[in-house]
């Protein structure tokens, strides 16, 4: 809807960027999708311009699935590793339509972040 939207872009998303640090906004993101409080469908700014994604250049990639090495991945746009890093919102990152979601890391050593 337009108020979510309006909320979402022009004020809170404002205010989280300018007032909270960048460790404390990944955590809240990560609470904020444990908690079921992330959409489960948003039209992209694309999408919000009506833009045609079955015509060129768009058909070739987008919105549709991929297979490779006999894994069927419903997207081709996944989320790569390091967001969900104790791998507390997996189904909830697919739920936002991606099509792989990568969990945890490893490093030598802890590392800040």
């Amino acid at each position: 809807s337009n108020l979510y939207h309006y909320m979402s872009d022009g004020v809170l998303m404002p205010v989280i960027r300018r007032f909270v640090n960048p460790e404390d906004a990944h955590n809240l993101a990560i609470q904020v999708a444990k908690y079921g409080y992330t959409p489960r469908f948003r039209p992209s700014s694309v999408e919000s311009f009506s833009v045609d994604l079955s015509s060129e250049p768009f058909k070739a990639s987008i919105n549709k699935s991929k297979k490779m090495r006999n894994l069927a991945f419903p997207s081709c746009i996944g989320l790569a590793a390091g967001f969900d890093k104790d791998g507390v919102v997996i189904k909830e990152m697919l739920s936002l339509g991606f099509g792989f979601v990568e969990i945890g890391s490893i490093t030598p050593e802890p590392q800040p972040g």
